[in-house]
């Protein structure tokens, strides 16, 4: 299993991975089509919170911030769609800070 930290940019081919961090750090999660449509869902926001980022002009893609906040071990879970249809899905570990 791939294992990423604080800087770190993550996209649907790391699905499985986990993500460690302390509380403070945060890494980027970019999603590109089809998946740029699905926000993705925090089992546990008090570990981590994402939030989108917003571009001047489009990118292409969606980007989201996840910010650490609390120790604790919660999924990031990015549902499939019709022309994706494996659900993306990342560990993340927050170490006491």
């Amino acid at each position: 299993m791939t294992e990423h930290g604080a800087g770190d940019v993550l996209t649907p081919a790391d699905t499985g991975s986990t993500l460690r961090l302390s509380p403070g750090e945060e890494a980027t999660l970019r999603l590109e089509p089809p998946l740029q449509e699905v926000a993705p869902t925090p089992a546990d926001p008090g570990v981590v919170e994402l939030v989108p980022v917003d571009h001047l002009v489009d990118p292409g893609y969606a980007e989201y911030q996840l910010l650490a906040h609390a120790a604790g071990t919660t999924t990031v879970t990015v549902a499939g769609t019709d022309d994706h249809p494996e659900d993306m899905v990342l560990e993340v570990v927050v170490d006491g800070g």
